[in-house]
């Protein structure tokens, strides 16, 4: 079997980050969502991220970053094993 292909998704919020989280979902054996990338939209974020578990995440602003955070709390994902989140437009190139 072949390692899976990596994939960072910028704009994972919109309609086709959500469609390309769907074929990751669909085939996880040969997909591995590594980064996600999303200005404000933290709710669905967040959710991607406990789902998808990819090692780095981009907001918009440091108020989102907490938003996300606290998300990730509720949804029980532990600290150990939540992704690096970063922010700005320096964020979204380094996803």
């Amino acid at each position: 079997m072949t390692e899976p292909l990596k994939l960072a998704i910028l704009g994972a919020t919109g309609s086709i980050g959500r469609q390309a989280l769907s074929l990751a979902a669909t085939w996880p054996e040969r997909i591995k969502v590594v980064g996600l990338a999303a200005a404000v939209s933290v709710e669905p974020l967040a959710k991607a991220v406990a789902k998808f578990k990819p090692n780095l995440v981009s907001v918009l602003g440091e108020p989102e970053a907490q938003k996300l955070a606290s998300l990730l709390n509720d949804l029980g994902v532990k600290s150990d094993v939540r992704p690096e989140i970063v922010t700005g437009s320096e964020g979204a190139i380094k996803v």
